[in-house]
């Protein structure tokens, strides 16, 4: 069993690789085509990711147009931490560092060939470790951000931009996964190598006590087998492939359904009740929903529990006795005002304005939910 490394040089950005040196030895004791090929198809692999970098260069437009917009969603937050995880991954540039430790492999003699040091490989097996782990960070952000967004979609919002959002982050979800997967292969391949490997001497670089794991799978652990081994995108919303047949049916009949509907005039002229036609959901659930916006007649006396505090807020109602009492002190009586320490006076107006679209298209349980989600958030934040 190797022992665990004493730092996290996996993580370590000014990490300096070892002098480059190379040594001979006998062709018949080493076998190096076997470890060229590793290398050079290793090469060949993360240069054509040019199709990955395309779907982050997506996600990175969506952010610059949304950041105003969205910035408050947690699944937008999600995906822009996605966005700099592969930024990072970009940066690390694996590929110029695997290119500089293949041209050290020489194969130009008929009895003896020229192979780099042992520290020069566990330099590349670090940098193995570190693309790993950044892959990993970029398949679970991109998880929670999909999952975000597709609840507001079951929910019967968010459906076009809503379906573009899931779609570039489960691409970049699966292709993260492969990429991963990938790397983990190649790290136990070249791991083999290294006991066939010369140190070189006096070499100060890392501990000498310090090995690398035999297997990344192992030294990775919980987060290969629950998000790069697991092929279950969602297990809570997305688990039965007939469900995400139906769910992908669902999206589409609603994308062309709101397109037709943006471009017929008839339709938009149509009377509320023509509003069944819109969403493919089930009749008895599209019913439950009208009920929360039935008016209260005015028979009936009703009173509303209500303080102004955000622990306060419960129901529906007592989120449009918030707005209404907080854009009241903000502007009258700032001592009562519970946000405009913390909130700008625009950011509060596109908070307010998203709440109010809210009230119309949120079920009360999940309204109170998001209300709380956002304000909490905005309000925590230093």
């Amino acid at each position: 069993m190797a022992v665990k490394l004493e730092e996290e040089f996996w993580n370590s950005i000014n990490l300096i690789a070892p002098p480059f040196s190379t040594y001979s030895v006998n062709r018949r004791n080493f076998v190096i085509e076997n470890f060229k090929k590793c290398l050079e198809n290793a090469i060949a692999y993360f240069t054509d990711q040019t199709s990955y970098y395309e779907e982050v260069n997506q996600i990175s437009q969506m952010i610059y147009l949304g950041k105003s917009q969205f910035r408050m969603m947690k699944g937008f937050q999600e995906m822009k931490k996605t966005h700099q995880a592969a930024i990072r991954l970009k940066r690390l540039n694996i590929v110029d560092i695997l290119e500089a430790f293949n041209s050290y492999v020489a194969d130009d003699f008929q009895s003896e060939i020229l192979l780099p040091s042992k520290q020069n490989l566990d330099y590349v097996l670090i940098k193995l470790q570190g693309v790993s782990k950044i892959l990993i960070r970029i398949i679970t952000c991109s998880r929670k951000s999909s999952r975000y967004f597709l609840g507001l979609i079951r929910m019967g919002s968010f459906y076009l931009k809503g379906s573009v959002f899931v779609s570039t982050l489960a691409k970049i979800w699966d292709m993260s996964r492969q990429m991963c997967q990938y790397t983990i292969v190649l790290y136990n391949n070249l791991r083999q190598f290294r006991v066939k490997l010369k140190e070189i001497k006096n070499c100060e670089w890392i501990a000498n006590n310090c090995e690398l794991p035999e297997k990344l799978e192992d030294w990775l652990g919980d987060e290969y087998e629950y998000f790069v081994n697991n092929e279950t995108y969602d297990a809570k919303l997305l688990t039965k492939s007939d469900e995400i047949e139906n769910f992908r049916n669902e999206i589409l009949q609603v994308t062309e359904t709101l397109k037709k509907f943006k471009t017929d005039e008839k339709v938009v002229k149509s009377e509320p009740k023509d509003i069944l036609e819109l969403v493919p959901v089930k009749v008895e659930k599209m019913e439950l929903e009208i009920d929360d916006f039935k008016p209260i007649s005015r028979t009936e006396v009703t009173k509303v529990e209500y303080e102004h505090s955000l622990s306060s807020v419960s129901s529906r109602e007592n989120v449009k006795l918030f707005l209404k009492f907080e854009d009241k002190y903000r502007k009258l009586d700032m001592q009562k005002s519970i946000t405009i320490k913390r909130i700008k006076q625009k950011a509060w107006k596109e908070i307010k304005d998203d709440l109010k679209n809210k009230l119309l298209l949120m079920q009360e349980s999940s309204l109170v939910e998001y209300f709380h989600d956002n304000l909490n958030h905005y309000m925590s934040v230093e």
